[in-house]
């Protein structure tokens, strides 16, 4: 693609509409939202936490499109061990006994 022009912006529009076009960039996707728990709390985390963050997504953010809610790094009991929950910080954890 070649442009000239003085008008910079009309220049980026139309660059990133043939990038659209190109690559098939599905831009009109509405962009996910939702709430991850690392970068809130790191290894702070804890099963109270972890449900007072979803009991208020869901009450007081859901309608402004907040549809996903991730609980990351913490949960676990060891580093790298991401499918067992670490028993002090979740006591109740989903599908344990």
């Amino acid at each position: 693609m070649f442009a000239v022009g003085t008008d910079y912006h009309a220049q980026l529009e139309q660059y990133g509409h043939v990038i659209k076009l190109l690559h098939k960039a599905r831009v009109d996707a509405p962009t996910p939202l939702g709430w991850w728990s690392w970068t809130a709390y790191y290894f702070g985390l804890n099963q109270g936490t972890a449900i007072t963050n979803a009991d208020y997504l869901a009450h007081n953010l859901k309608s402004l499109g907040y549809t996903y809610y991730q609980i990351d790094e913490g949960y676990q009991y060891a580093r790298g061990e991401y499918t067992t929950p670490d028993a002090n910080l979740f006591p109740k954890a989903w599908g344990t006994s």
